[in-house]
């Protein structure tokens, strides 16, 4: 009762008497999405040819994609040997300049300026959801109450330096008492995020596809965000 007369569908409606059927569309809602992708040396790993970084890049262009494709208006900021900033915008042009300024990444010696604490973060929209991908180091968790305190939505993907270099560790106890310290620490880290009511996910990139642990991630956190 109440819908137009245009929306009836017609053919249903005919194949059972005494019964409507009318057609019903749902638009998602178009959302601003700012990508941080950490380019610095500090968190980056090396190991043959593969690194953190480059990762990272793949990740980058990845999400760029998948949500222009959505429809949603995408921003992009690099941290690394210079902060590369893609504006907020839509669309296939936004992607090819996405992709061009990920191909010009390059890695950031350590300076002064080597904690994620220092992203201007100013630059993206209000509200927007910030995904940030970064294997972290330990000052840079002062970054994230600042983007909730800016009424930001932040989801935090890490790629697990641990995990990653994990062929390369020998068996001694040494380095066992090593990694078990580290990755408390990271746990540690992580945990204080979360608290944060901030999504992380601890992405073993040799191990996981990114794009199922993204979308069960937004997926447990819509209502939240809401």
């Amino acid at each position: 009762a109440g819908d137009s007369l245009r929306w009836l569908d017609w053919r249903l409606t005919a194949r059972h008497p005494r019964k409507f059927f009318t057609k019903e569309f749902e638009q998602e809602e178009i959302a601003d999405i700012g990508l941080i992708l950490d380019a610095r040396q500090k968190t980056n790993l090396q190991i043959g040819e593969e690194s953190l970084v480059e990762h990272g890049i793949s990740a980058t262009a990845s999400l760029a994609e998948m949500f222009l494709h959505q429809g949603h208006r995408v921003s992009m900021l690099v941290f690394g040997k210079n902060i590369l900033n893609v504006y907020p915008d839509y669309g296939k042009i936004q992607l090819n300049r996405i992709m061009r300024a990920l191909s010009g990444v390059s890695i950031s010696p350590d300076g002064s300026l080597d904690s994620l604490e220092f992203i201007p973060i100013r630059l993206f929209p209000n509200r927007a959801l910030i995904i940030i991908i970064s294997p972290l180091a330990l000052n840079d968790i002062t970054l994230f109450p600042r983007l909730r305190a800016y009424g930001y939505q932040v989801l935090l993907i890490s790629p697990d330096p641990l995990d990653f270099a994990a062929t390369t560790f020998d068996s001694s106890p040494e380095t066992r008492l090593a990694l078990r310290a580290a990755a408390l620490e990271r746990r540690l880290c992580l945990r204080n995020i979360t608290r944060l009511q901030i999504p992380v996910i601890n992405w073993q990139v040799n191990k996981q596809a990114l794009y199922p642990l993204v979308r069960e991630a937004l997926s447990r956190s819509h209502s939240q965000w809401q």
